[in-house]
């Protein structure tokens, strides 16, 4: 099959991917320590985690904007933000450890995956099926990385947001889905289909030559 010529672009974009993988795994082998620690609570009692909530909370804050010699009062009533826990539950401790291995594992994935994508084009080989069948694995994965993060989610709700209590907030249940991540899975997989056809088109014009 012939190869295309790679521009300037593609040179770039390959080695910043290569840099940015050897960092992700630098990263992730961290993550894989931290989850393995956390799972068999290595840190005791000194373990405190910091969480992001999954829901905004409702916030009765008054405030002042000041703009030169103009000052205006705002109120806070919704933000987002994390909570931590001073002595972490082990229940709590058995769940984050499992979610982080997975995460983990699903973004090394994805991010292998799409290293080899750049590589093939790197390489000038753009229309052919080892780089359709990846694009269709990154989309997939990609779905299967939404729905771990939406079970994630969810059991951060009803396991700890429904149930916390604060004197001066209160939870609302406005729950983030991450719908984009959706998009952009069916974006690639569209666009391994894209690829599908210019490698028919490409065999189609290598026989007609």
């Amino acid at each position: 099959m012939n190869t295309l010529k790679s521009h300037a672009s593609i040179h770039i974009i390959y080695w910043i991917t290569n840099v940015l993988f050897w960092v992700f795994s630098a990263a992730a082998l961290f993550g894989i320590i931290m989850a393995i620690a956390i799972l068999f609570n290595s840190f005791g009692n000194d373990l405190n985690l910091h969480v992001g909530l999954p829901t905004s909370f409702n916030v009765i804050e008054k405030g002042q904007l000041s703009i030169g010699e103009s000052h205006t009062y705002v109120r806070l009533i919704e933000a987002s933000g994390k909570i931590n826990f001073v002595e972490t539950p082990p229940q709590l401790r058995i769940i984050y450890s499992i979610f982080m291995f997975l995460i983990v594992g699903i973004s090394y994935y994805l991010f292998l995956m799409f290293k080899r994508f750049v590589k093939n084009v790197y390489k000038g080989i753009a229309f052919n099926k080892s780089n359709i069948q990846l694009l269709k694995k990154i989309s997939y994965g990609i779905v299967i990385f939404w729905v771990m993060l939406t079970t994630y989610t969810l059991i951060q709700y009803f396991i700890i947001a429904r149930h916390l209590q604060f004197n001066s907030i209160e939870m609302s249940g406005n729950i983030e889905f991450y719908p984009w991540i959706l998009i952009v899975a069916l974006f690639l997989w569209v666009l391994s289909h894209i690829f599908m056809h210019g490698s028919q088109l490409e065999e189609e014009a290598n026989l007609t030559i």
